[in-house]
């Protein structure tokens, strides 16, 4: 799921412009294929509108019809920022200073704060992004009904 949404997250910024960088180079870091110590938080600004999980053509990554089917997947990070500092629950969405210093942690299952490792939120799958094929993102929301086509 992480490859997934890395990935599509990487193509939208190169479909923007924003980066250069190899797919595995944006996960990983500079010359590696795994680990996912990329810059990847480094483009907070450019992954979600601030507080809107809507679908907004001016927004960020998630903002964008084909990508907001990964609301769910920042829904989670925001629920890791909780756990982390109770005193900063629901700035994921809110803040990009927040987003960029935990997002890192959550995609690599780094303990920090109060979550300790082998915490279920490391690998607690959305309910929404269920189901499909392994390596293949699930479509995203039907808008005129609000669920899965």
């Amino acid at each position: 799921m992480i490859t997934d949404f890395l990935t599509e997250f990487h193509g939208y910024l190169t479909g923007k412009g924003v980066i250069t960088m190899s797919a595995s180079d944006f996960m990983h870091g500079a010359g590696k294929t795994s680990g996912f110590d990329g810059s990847y938080n480094n483009h907070m600004a450019d992954l979600r509108a601030i507080n809107d999980k809507t679908i907004n053509p001016e927004g960020g990554f998630v903002n964008q019809a084909q990508y907001n089917k990964w609301v769910p997947l920042i829904d989670l990070m925001d629920e890791f920022v909780g756990k982390v500092n109770p005193e900063q629950a629901g700035e994921f969405w809110g803040s990009n200073w927040t987003a960029n210093a935990r997002m890192k942690p959550f995609v690599m299952k780094t303990p920090i704060g109060q979550v300790q490792a082998g915490d279920e939120i490391y690998t607690r799958i959305p309910t929404a992004l269920l189901g499909g094929v392994i390596g293949v993102p699930p479509p995203p929301p039907c808008k005129a009904v609000g669920i899965l086509v």
